[in-house]
């Protein structure tokens, strides 16, 4: 789980909200900019990798 600032604590299950409008979806590609810490995530694949940014 992506996260920005400090972790004072262990964050078990811990998810973060985002909306359907702020994702991008194409064959072998994904983005989402997450709700409150407004992090963009973006996956990447190929037909023999995959890369998280």
């Amino acid at each position: 789980m992506p996260y920005s600032g400090t972790i004072t604590t262990a964050l078990p299950g811990h998810a973060e909200p985002f909306s359907h409008s702020d994702e991008t979806a194409k064959p072998g590609c994904y983005a989402v900019t997450l709700g409150d810490s407004k992090i963009k995530v973006e996956l990447t694949a190929t037909a023999h990798a995959a890369v998280h940014r």
